[in-house]
């Protein structure tokens, strides 16, 4: 927990989908990185679905270049943070995506 928030994780793009579906959650975080699969994949099927094109996505790389931030708001991502995140930086994030909810 984070905030006075609940966490899941997946480590791949279909688990995520499936735990998405499962437990929809206000905010989403995905790393560009998921090992056999793409961030910035997941983050465009999670715009392309009914049940979560509404839902924040902010996506998290150690790489930090131009190319990759155009790349994350291509597939719909609402924001993009380099890796390390502070958790102050984190905890600001959280707040101001789920201060509607």
């Amino acid at each position: 927990e984070l905030a006075g928030h609940s966490v899941l994780t997946a480590r791949s793009r279909a688990v995520a989908l499936d735990v998405v579906q499962r437990d929809t959650p206000d905010l989403i975080f995905v790393d560009l990185n998921l090992g056999e699969d793409s961030g910035l994949l997941l983050t465009a099927d999670l715009r392309a679905a009914e049940y979560t094109h509404k839902i924040p996505v902010i996506l998290l790389s150690a790489d930090n270049s131009l190319d990759v931030q155009e790349q994350a708001a291509q597939a719909g991502a609402e924001r993009y943070l380099p890796k390390p995140v502070k958790i102050n930086t984190l905890i600001e994030v959280i707040r101001e995506y789920t201060a509607a909810n």
